[in-house]
């Protein structure tokens, strides 16, 4: 994983058809990520050919469709759509992936608080009060190619400005050295 968007990630050509649920290793959000989990798992995700979790959540028993997170670059490539909570490791990698992030967190985490609102602001996604608004966002931005083709357009955008602006960053600190 990353800590930082690294532009030259590629994506593999695979197709996007997949969820990610993922709450980090920090903060109080852990339970209700699982609850959240548990009960998807007597519900079939129709937009989504599989929902990537955590694998210290994913439930003893579940359905095929539901599988632990290995967060390697193949299963990044497939992510259209995350819930997760907005922590700096998976926000790079929906960056660098183009994945749309639906964050959802501890109310009273101010850092969650700043990510989740600078996600809506850059239009990379969008908050919602409970998990299950946050899952029809993310089955609606499924089903909306017009919506996933502006998505990809913005990250590619403002990665490219964020790349350009670091490396006019450090030029000018190595031309005053």
């Amino acid at each position: 994983n990353c800590s930082i968007p690294q532009p030259w990630i590629k994506r593999q050509e695979v197709e996007q058809d997949s969820l990610l649920i993922s709450c980090g290793t920090g903060g109080g959000a852990t339970e209700v990520y699982r609850q959240f989990i548990q009960s998807l798992s007597y519900h079939r995700i129709n937009s989504f050919k599989r929902v990537f979790v955590e694998p210290r959540l994913v439930p003893r028993i579940h359905e095929d469709w539901l599988q632990p997170a290995d967060f390697s670059q193949t299963m990044f490539s497939r992510v259209l759509a995350a819930i997760c909570r907005p922590g700096l490791g998976i926000l790079s990698e929906c960056m660098a992936y183009g994945i749309r992030m639906f964050p959802m967190f501890e109310g009273n985490n101010i850092e969650m608080s700043r990510n989740a609102k600078l996600i809506v602001d850059m239009e990379l996604g969008l908050t919602n009060e409970t998990f299950r608004e946050a899952l029809m966002s993310a089955n609606y931005f499924a089903s909306d190619i017009a919506l996933q083709e502006f998505h990809r357009r913005r990250t590619r955008r403002i990665l490219e400005t964020t790349t350009t602006s670091a490396a006019r960053v450090l030029i000018s600190h190595i031309e005053k050295s």
